[in-house]
C-alpha cells in the first residue's frame, strides 16, 4: 500500500511524502519524498520495487524527471529498475554506487569477504551462512536489472529542479556512502537512514579498511554545521528539531562505547560475545532467542563500536586461532 501527502509548500516548491509499505517488521514503511518546482519533479528514494512507486507517481503526480537514492540498500534503490527502465536518470552517491557494481560484478567474492569478517570475529560458521541465506537485500541487488545505469554524483553535486537547487552531501555512516539531499535556501534536508526521528540508524562495519562509526558522527556533525530547520528521513516521523536529534543520537553512541567498555572488563572477548551482552531495544528476552537476521545486524553494529575504540586506542585485540579477542588497553 502507498498513501501519499503534501509536507512542505511555499511559492515555488513543493514536497510530497509517499509512505510505502515494505516487509521488514522493524521499519514496516519506507518515506519517498517528491520535490516539485515549476513542474519539475525529483523522486528521494524508490522503496523495494515489490509494489510500484513508479505506477503511484505517473498516477498520482504525473510522473517524476529525475530519481535519487540516498544509499544503497533494497529498501531505497529496489525500486529504481523501471524508472531506469524507461530511461529516467537515477542518482545516487558515487561511492555507494561503486559497492552496487563491486558486488555485481563478484557477488560471491563481497559476500564472502564479509562472512569472513564475522567468522574471524567469533560468530560460527554454520549461523554466519544462515545469516547471509535471510538476508535477501544482497541478492535483489545482484538480481535487479539495470542498476548498472545509476549515474553517481559528487558531495557539493547540484540537482537543479525547477527554480530549486538541491545539494548532494555524502553522509557515511549507516553506508560507507550514505547520502543527503539539502535545499540549503530553505533548510530543508531529506537524511535517508542517517537520521531517524525515533530509532538509531544502524551503523554496520561490512570492511574493516573503514571506521563506520567515526564516519557516521563526524556526518552528523556536517549537517549540525549545515544548519537544516527540518529533516525528512525516510522511515518514520518528520524531525523538526534537528540539532536536538543529532545530540541525541551522540550521546547513544557515546553511551555504547561506555556500555563496549564495560563489557571488556570481564576480560578479552570476540565480537559476537560482545553484541551477546549488549542492550538491544528488541522485543526478545535473550539473545538466544535473537533471529539469524537480527544476530547480523548486532553483530556488526559491535563491529563498528569495537573498530571506534580500537582506533581511538582504548582497546586492542588479538588472534587466536583464526579468531580475534578484544580486550581493554592497559
Amino acid at each position: 500500500m502507498i498513501s501519499g501527502g503534501v509536507v512542505y509548500r511555499d511559492d515555488e516548491l513543493i514536497i510530497h511524502r509517499m509512505e510505502v509499505d515494505i516487509p521488514i517488521k522493524a521499519l514496516r514503511r519506507i518515506n519517498c519524498y517528491i520535490v516539485e518546482s515549476r513542474g519539475e519533479k525529483l523522486l528521494v528514494d524508490t522503496g523495494m520495487g515489490i509494489e510500484s512507486v513508479k505506477g503511484y507517481v505517473e498516477r498520482e503526480y504525473g510522473g517524476v524527471n529525475l530519481v535519487f537514492a540516498t544509499h544503497f540498500h533494497v529498501d531505497h534503490v529496489g525500486g529504481a529498475p523501471e524508472f531506469l527502465e524507461s530511461g529516467i536518470d537515477v542518482y545516487m552517491s558515487r561511492g555507494d554506487i561503486n559497492d552496487i557494481l563491486m558486488l555485481r560484478r563478484d557477488p560471491d567474492r563481497y559476500i564472502n569477504y564479509i562472512k569472513g569478517i564475522h567468522i574471524e570475529n567469533g560468530v560460527p560458521p554454520d549461523l554466519v551462512e544462515i545469516m547471509f541465506s535471510k538476508h535477501p537485500g544482497w541478492w535483489r541487488l545482484v538480481e535487479s536489472p539495470y542498476l548498472d545505469r545509476i549515474k553517481g554524483l559528487d558531495d557539493g553535486s547540484i540537482l537543479r529542479v525547477g527554480g530549486v537547487d538541491v545539494q548532494v552531501v555524502v553522509t557515511p555512516g549507516h553506508t560507507p556512502n550514505h547520502a543527503c539531499l539539502l535545499i540549503r535556501d530553505r533548510g530543508l534536508m531529506f537524511v535517508g537512514d542517517h537520521i531517524l526521528s525515533d530509532i538509531t540508524p544502524n551503523i554496520p562495519l561490512i570492511r574493516w579498511d573503514i571506521n563506520p562509526l567515526k564516519d557516521f558522527v563526524d556526518s552528523l556533525d556536517k549537517v549540525l554545521r549545515l544548519g537544516p530547520k527540518i529533516a525528512y528521513p525516510a522511515h518514520r516521523a518528520i524531525i523538526n528539531d534537528v540539532a536536538g536529534r543529532i545530540h541525541e543520537l551522540k550521546i547513544h553512541h557515546r553511551n555504547r562505547l561506555n556500555e563496549v567498555i564495560d563489557i571488556l572488563r570481564s576480560g578479552p572477548q570476540t565480537a559476537y560475545e560482545v553484541a551477546s551482552k549488549m542492550t538491544w531495544d528488541v522485543k526478545f528476552r535473550e539473545w538466544a532467542e535473537f533471529p539469524p537476521s537480527q544476530k547480523y545486524f548486532a553483530v556488526a553494529e559491535a563491529l563498528s563500536h569495537l573498530k571506534y575504540l580500537l582506533e581511538d586506542g582504548a582497546v586492542d585485540r588479538e588472534l587466536r586461532d583464526g579468531v580475534y579477542y578484544y580486550y581493554l588497553r592497559e
